[in-house]
C-alpha cells in the first residue's frame, strides 16, 4: 500500500473516533460542532428486562463479567470453547469447563 495512502486512512480512522467527553460521559461543548443532547440511555439490570436481544461472549465463566452484563441488561452469553483447553493431549478431551456453563 502507498505509504501516502496509509496516512491518509490512519487520519481519517483517528479523526472519526476523535470526540471531547467529559467524565461523566457527556459531550463537551464545542464550538465548532453544536450538537444537541438527544437524550440519556440508562442501564437496567437483566433481572428487570423480560425480554432483551443482546447478549455477549465471553471466554469463560468469570463471575465478575458475568455481573457486569447483568447490570447493563445482558440477557444471554455464548460462551466461547477453547479448543486447546479441551485437547490438551491428542485425542483426550476435557470437556468440564463446558459442561459446567451448560449444567449451570
Amino acid at each position: 500500500m502507498n505509504p501516502k495512502h496509509v496516512i491518509i486512512l490512519s487520519l481519517a480512522v483517528f479523526l472519526t473516533n476523535c470526540g471531547p467527553v467529559n467524565q461523566k460521559g457527556q459531550s463537551m461543548k464545542n464550538d465548532l460542532i453544536n450538537l444537541p443532547l438527544l437524550g440519556k440511555v440508562i442501564p437496567r439490570n437483566s433481572l428487570e428486562i423480560e425480554g432483551n436481544p443482546w447478549g455477549i461472549q465471553a471466554g469463560s465463566l468469570d463471575e465478575e463479567v458475568l455481573e457486569k452484563a447483568g447490570a447493563i441488561g445482558v440477557k444471554w452469553t455464548r460462551l466461547g470453547a477453547s479448543w486447546p483447553k479441551i485437547e490438551k493431549t491428542k485425542g483426550v478431551y476435557d470437556w468440564s469447563a463446558t459442561d459446567k456453563a451448560f449444567n449451570a
